[in-house]
């Protein structure tokens, strides 16, 4: 019988390292935003981790990013659901985008989407 051990190394800064590369081809990752929120107010972004399409994998951590910059974490619950709050953000168009994280992100077909932050708010 065969074993393969794989070693996560967790690094700081890792946002910038390269990420990993699914070997099945088959993982994705859903991301869904509102279209629109106020530049005061914090917001959810919810989606879904599957395998090929069909089974939600669970137990996974989420990586949210908003152009590009991962902004927050949270974990799919048993049926590869997650929602994750962000906190307020910069008035502007941003691209909301999404990925499974282990210290490094893995490379999965991980669509965007954009929302469109509105209003008159000083960011620290």
């Amino acid at each position: 019988m065969k074993r393969t051990f794989v070693l996560l190394i967790l690094l700081a800064g890792a946002a910038a390292m390269p990420a990993h590369a699914d070997p099945t081809g088959q993982i994705a990752v859903a991301v869904s935003a509102p279209a629109s929120a106020a530049c005061d107010a914090p917001f959810e972004v919810s989606g879904t981790v599957t395998v090929a399409g069909a089974a939600g994998l669970p137990r996974q951590t989420v990586r949210v990013t908003v152009d590009g910059t991962g902004l927050g974490y949270g974990s799919t619950d048993v049926d590869g659901s997650y929602v994750v709050t962000l906190a307020a953000i910069a008035p502007g168009e941003h691209v909301i985008g999404a990925d499974i994280y282990a210290g490094l992100p893995l490379e999965t077909e991980a669509p965007t989407t954009t929302i469109l932050v509105t209003g008159d708010c000083e960011q620290p």
